[in-house]
């Protein structure tokens, strides 16, 4: 007999498949803590000379929200990702 309570059990698939809001919510914190060490980097290297502090400012609360829904979507791959460009710069 069939349990409803478990529908990805019941499809072959294992309970850890299902993403819970707090699994969603560990990925968006790790990709916008990720994405902020990077604009912390390029801060520290002189980005914000060109553009001025509040241009970067602007585009780095961009580029953290965005890499963090980012890493909601994609999952482990885009967090890999910003590990890499981390690791380059």
């Amino acid at each position: 007999m069939a349990d409803d309570d478990q529908p990805e059990e019941a499809e072959g698939g294992s309970a850890f498949a299902v993403d819970t809001i707090a699994d969603r919510a560990v990925r968006f914190g790790c990709g916008a803590i990720l994405a902020s060490l990077i604009v912390v980097a390029l801060v520290m290297f002189g980005l914000p000379v060109p553009f001025g502090m509040a241009g970067v400012v602007t585009l780095g609360i961009l580029f953290i929200g965005a890499a963090g829904l980012f890493s909601v979507t994609h999952g482990e791959r885009f967090i890999r990702g910003l590990l890499r460009v981390i690791s380059w710069l």
